[in-house]
Parts: C-alpha cells; sequence; structure tokens
C-alpha cells in the first residue's frame, strides 16, 4: 500500500519528509515558533518551503501538557483561519492543522487544509474522524490514553502501550471510512505524564516521562510492527530533549534536537515534524544515507 499524506507520497519506500511548525498560539512553549501576524506567518511559511520542508503544520491552540494554555474553540478556529490563509500566500505545501476539535478542523480544511494532526488520536472529539472523512483529508492520529487513563510503568511496555493506544485510534479512522492510505501515526512524545495542567496528555503510573520517551524514540519499528502506514515523529526542543541534556532554556535545544530527529529517521520516521526544518531536513538527510534509504525533494 502506497501511502499519500497530504497529497505527497510517504512511509517505507519514499524518502523521508519534513514538517515545519507555524503556531499561531502565544501561548505555545517554544517562543521562536510563534507567529502571530499574516506577514510573519506568509514569511514562516515561505521559510519552511525553501529550507526543505514538505508540509506546513498549523496550530492555534498550544497542547503542551504541563501548561495551562486552553483557549475557546472561536479563538482557536480564528487563530487557525488566519494562518491557513497566510501560509497559502507564502508557499505552496500542503497545510496540517493541528486540532482536536472537529469544529476547527472543518473550518480549516474549507479553507484548504489537507491534514488534520490530532494529538488525542481521534479521541478527544467524537466528530473529528467524519469530518475528516467526508473532506478527504489526511490524519495524523497520536498515541492518547487521555488523563482518565494510566499506562503500565515498566519500561519494556511502553512501546506496547503505544501500540495498543494507537490501534484503537486506528479503529475509530477505519469505522469512520478514513483510508489506511491517508493516515500516519505519531507515537507522542512529550505527551505522557504521570501530572499534567492541561487536559491533552496520558497519564503515567510513574514520573519516569524520559525513559518512556527514549523507549519509543528507540523502538519505532516495533512501533510500526507490520503496517505500511507513515511514522510522524515531533521531538523537537520538547522538555525530553532538556532533561537529558540538562538546557532548561528551549532555545538552548537545537542540537538535542538534531541528534534525536537522525536517530528517529534511523529508526523508522518517516515525517519529521519540527521546528527547524533547514536542520531536520540536513538531519534526514545524513541519516538516510547511513541507513541506505534516498532522500530527494518531491
Amino acid at each position: 500500500m502506497t501511502s499519500v499524506i497530504g497529497g505527497i507520497r510517504a512511509g517505507p519506500g519514499s524518502p523521508v519528509r519534513v514538517m515545519g511548525v507555524v503556531n499561531a498560539s502565544p501561548e505555545s512553549f517554544y517562543g521562536g515558533s510563534v507567529y502571530t501576524t499574516r506577514r510573519a506567518i506568509r514569511d514562516r511559511a515561505k521559510s519552511i518551503e525553501d529550507e526543505g520542508g514538505h508540509y506546513v503544520d498549523v496550530g492555534g491552540m498550544s497542547t503542551a501538557p504541563y501548561l495551562e494554555t486552553g483557549v475557546s474553540e472561536r479563538e482557536e478556529s480564528d487563530r487557525v483561519l488566519r494562518a491557513v490563509g497566510a501560509v497559502q500566500d507564502g508557499c505552496n505545501l500542503p497545510i496540517s492543522v493541528d486540532t482536536c476539535r472537529a469544529a476547527v478542523a472543518e473550518r480549516a480544511l474549507e479553507a484548504g487544509a489537507a491534514i488534520v494532526n490530532d494529538v488525542s488520536g481521534l479521541k478527544h472529539d467524537a466528530g473529528m474522524a467524519g469530518t475528516a472523512r467526508r473532506h478527504r483529508a489526511s490524519v495524523v492520529v497520536c498515541s492518547y490514553g487521555g488523563p482518565g487513563r494510566r499506562v503500565a510503568p515498566p519500561a519494556r511496555d511502553y512501546v506496547r502501550d503505544a501500540r495498543r493506544l494507537l490501534a484503537e485510534s486506528l479503529k475509530i479512522a477505519s469505522k469512520a471510512g478514513i483510508p489506511a492510505s491517508r493516515i500516519a501515526i505519531d507515537p507522542s512524545i512529550g505527551f505522557f505524564r504521570k501530572r499534567a495542567d492541561g487536559p491533552l496528555y496520558t497519564r503515567m503510573g510513574s514520573t519516569d516521562w524520559v525513559s518512556r520517551d527514549a523507549a519509543v524514540l528507540d523502538g519505532l519499528a516495533s512501533i510500526r510492527a507490520k503496517r505500511t502506514m507513515p511514522v510522524v515523529v515531533s521531538v523537537s526542543n520538547k522538555s525530553f530533549l532538556g532533561a537529558v541534556t540538562g538546557r532548561s532554556d528551549v532555545a538552548d535545544r537545537a542540537y538535542g534536537t538534531a541528534a534525536a530527529e537522525a536517530v528517529a529517521v534511523m529508526r523508522g520516521a518517516d515525517i519529521i515534524r519540527t521546528h527547524n526544518v533547514g536542520a531536520a531536513a540536513d538531519a534526514a538527510s545524513v541519516a538516510s544515507k547511513v541507513i541506505g534509504r534516498q532522500r530527494r525533494r518531491l
């Protein structure tokens, strides 16, 4: 099966793709990714394309689990729509909308977005899967259990739990009629915590979320298992890297980000979602060469 995400081939047999982040949400954890004016968003979209990106991922509400960042559906929707229009002015790349609200996704898809990136794996809003199907959108489903569900703490179970949670989301997508060829999976680096301020996280039975994130990054091939759908990894500047490197300032995590993204490609990632597009493209090129995977811009 050939996977086509946002009109671009992705997955095994295809080059590694890079998804650049545009946050239209001032509350986002990394200020360097925030663009709130039309001109700034347009210029950022152009730079993503110029630096070798394949997608632009637009977000209108931060989902960082350790922050209380909720905004109203109307505010998120307005931010996303402004951003989608500005991105279209700046580049010709497919647009992904990072949201777990069906109404926000609906408006973004009507405005020209092609992908829904749902950190809740289609579980937060019962209308999301149907919305994606009606618009023939591609979908990124993330490993998600929610704050009311505890995953097993032993390290050997982290990969198994990620696979199980993703399987639940894939079942939702299948029942809604979303073709498997339009689905990518994301193991959700940074969204597993024992406690959090925001609602969009999966509750762990221990505080060792760093080991969890390291285990799933190392186990990407097992998370994919026999599936041919693309694996998305989003580790850029996240607290996992801060914990490993001792870099408490998000702005100091660029080197760790590039290293983790190279590891992700070598472990089987097909799409790298990142704040640092040029560095991620270079990391993917080097890692792809080492493992014998061709990467070319299509």
